[in-house]
């Protein structure tokens, strides 16, 4: 027989498999595959038409459950066995038959294809192949019960396991095809242009972040309770409000908390410049948790600060001064600079001057008064006074004696301490009265407020005064109407500072980092 003659009979023959393995996927697809016995898996003999399976000792494939009630056996589904699933559509007959055309064509026109690939019995497989191939499409596309899983073991139990393999090789080219085109699409986003170091989060290491949260936590907080939490993760710093730190009696809306938290926040913007880093802070940022404050990115800065390097030293020279102060030496010249630095922080900056001195004393000995009745204030004060044993609250150290303590006519009045006025000391309050101000009363006017505050007191350290804040007069609406009135803006009241020349106070204890700085946990995975 000629090469050519042999080359149409294998034609014929692959012709004719390819139709039958063509033929049967339809009927696959289209029927319901009521029962096992519908694919063509098990030939049933002529005398047992009719008869039930179990009474012939025969037992149904594993990929099919059978129910007991009905003469229905369905194919068993993912997630769901037992349950039939819903008739698909019928997937184009010319479209498979195309396929299948197609490899026939490319297979018969290769030299020797019928000797090396065996004639038409593995044509036929690629067919079927092919058939599995678009099932399993449908599958995946549409239905994903598991259908395609009864039809692919039925064609490969009518037409052998060469049709699961090949259909097998052909869906693995596929999804090997669909992650190059997902990898050659990720590679076009960024191709032509250089990847750009600010996606990269620059982040200080562990010594320096440590370092300038201990100098951002020496910050002046309400009897030194220190309300705050900072939490270090992958792409910078957060600051978080301590709400377990909450004075209630005095601090009922947490108003001061957020302004001792501000000022902290300041602290650390300045011992982060004079180790060459730029803090970038994005203040009440959005979230649904209500005690994050700010967040924190870094930049490397090129060169240090000597205003920021000086800010930095005086953190650490700090005191907040409760005994009567001498007058502030230079005083006109300092004022402007105190206001230009709040005025950086949108917070306004005004002296009182000696015109409200008496007005301020009266306002104060009200306060006194009316404080001296409210119980759950007297047990908060003396809890967060005099307890040397903690890492938190004013030492007895820090308080004026019995005998110094309405030697200042605007202030506080704590539980007797140790604190007295040195030898050659003033005998009587000379300190000049700063009011802070905000247009508003939210949230992020309190915030600034305290980072004014504390650059303010950190700016009169450098020049060698002594200060003190003094929040208890704008703890009540009515006494900070009175400030407001005596104010020449029409901002709203916010903090006292008491500034004069003195020796400091003593240096109040600050709770370990262990209790204030956190790392976040990694992501899972």
């Amino acid at each position: 027989m000629t090469p050519s003659a042999t080359a149409r009979e294998g034609w014929c023959q692959a012709s004719a498999s390819s139709k039958k393995a063509t033929r049967a996927a339809n009927e696959v697809v289209g029927s319901d595959i009521r029962s096992w016995r519908d694919v063509g898996a098990y030939p049933i003999p002529a005398q047992d038409e009719g008869r039930d399976p179990d009474e012939r000792g025969e037992k149904p494939p594993y990929w099919c459950s059978e129910d007991r009630k009905t003469s229905r056996q369905a194919p068993a589904t993912q997630g769901h066995p037992g349950r039939p699933p819903a008739r698909p559509p019928r997937i184009s007959v010319p479209a498979t038959l195309s396929l299948a055309a197609i490899l026939l064509v490319l297979l018969v026109t290769t030299k020797g294809a019928a000797d090396v690939f065996g004639g038409g019995g593995v044509l036929a497989a690629s067919a079927v192949g092919v058939a599995g191939r678009a099932l399993r499409c449908y599958r995946t596309d549409a239905v994903g019960d598991g259908r395609w899983l009864n039809s692919a073991r039925a064609l490969s139990m009518t037409y052998g396991p060469t049709s699961l393999r090949a259909a097998d090789a052909i869906l693995e080219l596929r999804e090997r095809r669909r992650r190059d085109h997902d990898d050659r699409r990720s590679d076009s986003r960024t191709q032509g242009r250089p990847v750009s170091t600010r996606d990269i989060p620059v982040i200080p290491d562990r010594r320096t972040v440590e370092s300038a949260v201990a100098l951002a936590c020496r910050a002046p907080s309400l009897h030194n309770s220190q309300p705050w939490r900072w939490l270090m993760g992958e792409s910078g710093l957060q600051l978080f409000s301590d709400p377990d730190r909450l004075l209630p009696a005095t601090d009922a809306f947490g108003r001061q908390m957020v302004i001792s938290c501000g000022a902290a926040l300041n602290h650390l913007e300045y011992a982060f410049e004079s180790k060459l880093w730029c803090p970038v802070i994005d203040r009440l940022p959005r979230s649904s948790d209500r005690e994050l404050l700010a967040t924190i990115g870094f930049s490397q800065a090129p060169t240090r600060s000597d205003f920021a390097v000086r800010m930095a030293r005086a953190i650490e020279q700090r005191r907040t001064e409760r005994l009567p102060l001498k007058a502030p030496p230079g005083w006109e010249e300092t004022v402007e600079l105190l206001a230009r630095i709040a005025a950086e922080s949108a917070v306004e900056l005004e002296d009182l001057g000696e015109r409200s001195g008496h007005t301020l004393e009266e306002a104060s000995r009200r306060m006194t008064g009316l404080r001296h009745t409210d119980v759950a204030y007297q047990a908060e004060l003396r809890w967060w006074s005099g307890q040397g044993l903690f890492p938190d609250g004013v030492p007895e150290e820090a308080l004026p004696s019995d005998r110094e303590q309405h030697s200042v006519g605007v202030a506080r009045e704590f539980p007797a301490g140790n604190a007295s006025v040195p030898v050659g000391g003033p005998s009587e309050d000379r300190s000049a009265i700063l009011l802070l101000s905000t247009p508003a009363d939210s949230r992020l006017d309190w915030l600034r407020s305290g980072e004014a505050l504390s650059a303010v007191l950190l700016a009169c350290t450098d020049r060698g005064l002594a200060t003190c804040p003094v929040t208890h007069l704008t703890e009540r609406s009515a006494t900070r109407t009175m400030l407001r009135e005596l104010s020449a803006g029409e901002c709203l009241p916010q903090v006292l500072i008491r500034v004069g020349a003195g020796t400091g106070g003593p240096t109040t204890p600050r709770r370990p980092l262990s209790e204030v700085l956190f790392r976040e946990r990694p992501a899972p995975g």
